[in-house]
């Protein structure tokens, strides 16, 4: 488990479960985070600040994301939406 140092999108605690060895890491987690919030606003890349990992050096990835956004909260008509895309890391 990873606990992040910080981030720059106004979000709380993050806990990341992990799997490391020399060659590859493979990082996974939930983070709620509100778009109304003044520093995610102001964020134009969403950084997470995380200890040491053990690769000797990074290169690009991908990164698999999830959203879910609920319509007309509280009404017969109520929908949730999930969303997906694939981001560089």
């Amino acid at each position: 488990m990873i606990i992040p140092t910080g981030n720059n999108f106004g979000c709380d605690a993050i806990e990341i479960k992990d799997y490391q060895s020399e060659k590859v890491v493979v990082l996974n987690s939930k983070i709620t985070f509100d778009p109304k919030n003044e520093a995610y606003r102001n964020a134009s890349v969403l950084e997470i600040y995380v200890p040491d990992l053990m690769l000797d050096k990074s290169s690009n990835s991908s990164c698999f994301i999830r959203s879910e956004q609920t319509m007309w909260p509280g009404q017969s008509y109520e929908t949730t939406y999930g969303v997906g895309t694939v981001l560089t890391t």
